[in-house]
């Protein structure tokens, strides 16, 4: 997202070339109400020479930190069930009827891009192969860390995983494990050991 947008911008959503506009539009009118601060970008396709979950997905929302200080504090718990249901539906579109089918690990169509409670950034990178209905249960949960953090710091789960993780860079990335069933920080040390 463009720098310049972030202190301004509640929700930004990004895609790359070739995904059908009237997918990001229709998510745009869903979560667009009040005062909300939206930013679109469109992007080229760009090839990057990294690992894959640290390249940027096809699609990514941003939800920034004045998301969940300011605008939500407004807005109330409507808002926060309007964006979940909005993703959860932008999710059914670029995952197709069947996602249990797919069979990546990682999903490299979409992420979630953040920032703490202290301006760190973080990504969360969601499975793939799973349902639908298992997505809106990681989804919510994603939230409600976030939520919990921003109302909670510093005494909140996702204050300790940072404490205890390591970023890449300055970014933080945490993927959502559906074998312990939670969000977990990934350990870039750990995961550039066990690259091929």
């Amino acid at each position: 997202m463009p720098e310049k947008n972030l202190v301004e911008m509640h929700i930004g959503i990004s895609y790359q070339e070739g995904v059908p506009p009237s997918i990001i539009d229709k998510f745009i009118d869903n979560i667009s109400v009040g005062d909300i601060s939206l930013t679109v970008e469109k992007r080229p396709i760009t090839p990057y020479a990294a690992m894959e979950w640290v390249v940027p997905s096809v699609i990514f929302a941003y939800l920034s930190k004045s998301y969940f200080d300011a605008f939500l504090k407004e807005a109330g718990k409507d808002h926060y069930i309007l964006l979940k249901n909005s993703l959860a539906a932008l999710f059914k579109v670029i995952l197709g009827k069947k996602p249990e089918d797919r069979p990546r690990v990682r999903s490299l169509l979409f992420s979630i891009l953040s920032q703490s409670h202290e301006g760190v950034p973080l990504k969360f990178i969601f499975p793939e192969g799973v349902s639908h209905e298992k997505y809106e249960i990681i989804l919510s949960e994603l939230l409600i860390l976030l939520m919990e953090h921003h109302s909670k710091f510093p005494n909140d789960r996702l204050t300790l995983y940072l404490d205890i993780g390591q970023p890449l860079g300055r970014t933080f990335y945490l993927e959502y494990s559906v074998i312990d069933e939670k969000w977990v920080l990934i350990n870039p040390a750990t995961e550039m050991m066990t690259r091929p």
